[in-house]
């Protein structure tokens, strides 16, 4: 047994050393490319505080920078700034927040992936230091909820003009189903289902698809997709989260995620892009949706025996071994042979972290040693890399590269944060991996985000 399991160690560091590599063109991230207006340069207010790390935005900093100026004494703020600053915070972060909307495309993309960024930084900085934690709480949290929602938004904006300009060209002819108009329509719904299910009401989309399918003209299909139907209902969800900073910082984050991975490529969200065949959740132990098939098989790790008989039974009779194993090889094999769709699953990838992050916490929560914990998602996932040291010293040795300023010993911080910590850096990896070649979308099948020309034989995936 002893020797089975140091074989599928073997492999995993083998087959992984191409899923998750360092990146190598750190002279060409996405803070070197994207749009000027979107990256922080230098405060625009000397009443400004400044925040721990580096951020590449600026509404980023922005943001850090306030709940850093609620940590600060009376006497370090001074009597003007502290009667000034808070009107100073609330124009620059509309006036940020406003660049960011009218970015497009590839700005967009570019000035979403940095921003990812800033928030991660902003979130693991908060729960480092207990007095970042209480300046959050003291933080008007409207301000946060607004931020997020214009930001979460934006995207939305990026997906609606160029479908609305075939479907409503028509006017008023009716969206019939297999005609160009009904296709192209239909995949803008799927597309921010895929997107923002997580985070709206799903009687919105629900009630998208009946009139769908009950067949709509174009001119009420220009109501029905307009952007005030989606972001009214982004910023209802959000406004549950007011009593909850820390929590509203958490769903802001996964649905910046949900952007930069679906950028011209919203397959990657379907939970069958990717997945393992035949998969289901009631076959092993784990609950959750996973796009990819390794995080749904590392999932079968954290998951309990005791959940089944069947997940009992595939973990201890070495099925999860076998499904791993054949995982391992489809990647190696698309990193060799298929770059396109291998990019793509690191997108999918990129999604399945956040819901690997909650699914340790849970199991964390529940009783679950951290050691037991490590080895059977994040040495898996960490094989990957040739740093030295434990898991610990690589996540923090690639924090601190990525500017999230000085971190705390691994060892004096509390376990949910060091999950955090991994899972950051490993976010950091990927979100570079995904840079390179985020023109391409190799999903092959599936969603596309915006077809040239919605007629049967066009590839989906490709727009």
């Amino acid at each position: 047994m002893l020797c089975s399991e140091f074989k599928t160690r073997a492999l995993i560091g083998a087959l992984l050393s191409v899923l998750l590599m360092s990146a190598s063109y750190a002279e060409e991230t996405a803070a070197d490319r994207a749009p000027p207006e979107c990256y922080f340069t230098t405060s625009p207010h000397p009443a400004f505080a400044t925040p721990p790390g580096t951020y590449r935005t600026q509404l980023g900093w922005l943001m850090a920078s306030q709940i850093t100026f609620q940590n600060q004494s009376a006497f370090e703020r001074g009597w003007f700034n502290g009667a000034m600053a808070p009107g100073l915070y609330r124009n620059a972060l509309a006036g940020a927040q406003r660049t960011y909307a009218g970015f497009e495309g590839r700005a967009h993309y570019l000035c979403a992936d940095a921003l990812l960024r800033d928030v991660a930084q902003i979130q693991i900085l908060t729960l480092q230091s207990n007095q970042m934690s209480i300046a959050l709480d003291t933080v008007p949290v409207a301000i946060i909820s607004d931020i997020a929602a214009g930001v979460i938004s934006a995207g939305v904006s990026q997906l609606l003009p160029k479908a609305r300009q075939g479907v409503l060209a028509l006017e008023s002819q009716y969206l019939q189903a297999g005609t160009e108009q009904n296709l192209m329509a239909r995949y803008a719904f799927i597309d921010m289902e895929l997107r923002y299910r997580g985070l709206v009401d799903s009687a919105v989309f629900q009630t998208w698809k009946d009139q769908m399918a009950a067949g709509v003209s174009a001119a009420d299909l220009k109501g029905l997709m307009s952007e005030s139907v989606l972001s009214t209902a982004i910023g209802t969800a959000l406004n549950a989260h007011r009593s909850s900073p820390d929590q509203l910082l958490e769903v802001f984050r996964t649905q910046l995620v949900m952007d930069v991975a679906a950028y011209r490529c919203a397959c990657v969200l379907d939970l069958n892009t990717h997945r393992i065949a035949g998969a289901t959740d009631w076959l092993l132990a784990s609950s959750g949706d996973y796009r990819t098939g390794l995080g749904w098989i590392l999932a079968q790790r954290l998951a309990p025996p005791s959940t089944g008989l069947l997940g009992w039974a595939a973990e201890y009779g070495g099925a999860n071994a076998g499904i791993l194993k054949r995982e391992m090889a489809l990647i190696k094999a698309m990193e060799q042979n298929q770059p396109a769709r291998y990019g793509t699953y690191m997108r999918s990838l990129l999604v399945d972290l956040e819901t690997l992050e909650r699914a340790q916490i849970a199991a964390l929560q529940s009783g679950a040693a951290m050691e037991f914990i490590e080895s059977s998602v994040m040495n898996v996932l960490f094989g990957a890399f040739s740093m030295g040291g434990g898991l610990g010293a690589q996540a923090v040795a690639i924090l601190a590269n990525a500017g999230y300023g000085a971190m705390d010993s691994y060892a004096t911080v509390g376990k949910e944060l060091q999950i955090r910590m991994q899972v950051a850096a490993l976010r950091e990896q990927v979100l570079d991996n995904i840079l390179r070649d985020a023109e391409i979308c190799g999903c092959g099948a599936g969603v596309v985000v915006v077809p040239r020309t919605a007629v049967i034989g066009d590839t989906p995936g490709n727009p």
